[in-house]
Formats: structure tokens, C-alpha cells, sequence
């Protein structure tokens, strides 16, 4: 539920009539991604989701320098709580 709160907010903040959203997902959770992908596509198709593989400490460190990534998803939130 949380997830599709952030992608809705997002959605909702851009004019285009096709949006695209980018997420940043760490390895240690890319797992669940994809099956939340499929779903929120499903609800929402007139929405494109960028997913971006990479670790948490290149993720973290790619967002304190500006990525425009619209949602962060880590197991390790310890890293990017220091950080960001």
C-alpha cells in the first residue's frame, strides 16, 4: 500500500499523459520488485516504472548527488538513513 501511495503521488505530480517513474531498487530486495511492477502496471498503464539495479551503497550515494530516482527500495536502510 505504501508503494502505491509513492507511485500515485508521483504520477500525479507530472502533466505528461504518459509519466515515467524511476525507482531505485538494491539487489538485496529485487526479488519482490518485479511482482510489485506487474501490479501497479496493471492498475496504472498509462504509467512507464524505470527500474534501476545496483547495490545500496551506489544507489544512496548516486541519490545524495542528485539521481532522479522517485522511490528508494533497500533491506538495508541503515546505510542511506546516515547518508542521505
Amino acid at each position: 500500500m505504501f508503494l502505491y501511495v509513492i507511485f500515485v503521488s508521483q504520477a500525479q505530480a507530472q502533466t505528461n499523459t504518459k509519466v515515467t517513474i524511476n525507482i531505485a531498487v538494491a539487489a538485496n530486495v529485487s526479488y519482490a520488485i518485479e511482482e510489485l511492477r506487474a501490479k501497479f502496471i496493471e492498475i496504472h498503464p498509462e504509467i512507464r516504472v524505470n527500474i534501476i539495479l545496483g547495490s545500496s551503497g551506489k544507489l544512496t550515494a548516486q541519490i545524495s548527488h542528485g539521481a532522479p530516482y522517485g522511490l528508494f527500495m533497500s533491506a538495508n536502510m541503515l546505510l542511506p538513513s546516515r547518508t542521505l
